[in-house]
């Protein structure tokens, strides 16, 4: 994982917000049988937090089948209240043509 941090504040020195420039990867499981996964491609997006809302701006997921390609992808904006509850969703954020049943299998093994 790659991160950036930046914080600003105003003319007196107070906190007004911090951006996080994130990049990572990481992986979907069978959480029953761990030897089936799948890595999730590389992640890219910002979040900002100002101590009432977050916001994630970029690529914020995509999952990948070995030679079938994408079947999940997540990018836009979304903005959480401070307790977590996301208030706003925008950008594609779907399985590609309802393809959960590829993942099932993949994550069942033979």
């Amino acid at each position: 994982m790659k991160l950036i941090t930046q914080r600003f504040y105003d003319g007196d020195g107070n906190w007004t917000r911090t951006k996080v420039h994130w990049s990572h990867e990481g992986i979907w499981y069978n959480r029953e049988n761990r030897e089936f996964w799948l890595e999730q491609k590389p992640d890219h997006y910002m979040m900002t937090w100002d101590g009432e809302e977050e916001t994630w701006v970029g690529v914020l997921q995509q999952i990948n089948l070995p030679g079938a390609g994408p079947i999940f992808v997540g990018f836009g904006r979304i903005v959480f209240e401070s307790y977590g509850y996301v208030t706003f969703w925008a950008g594609p954020n779907d399985w590609i043509e309802g393809d959960t049943d590829a993942l099932c299998a993949v994550l069942s093994g033979p």
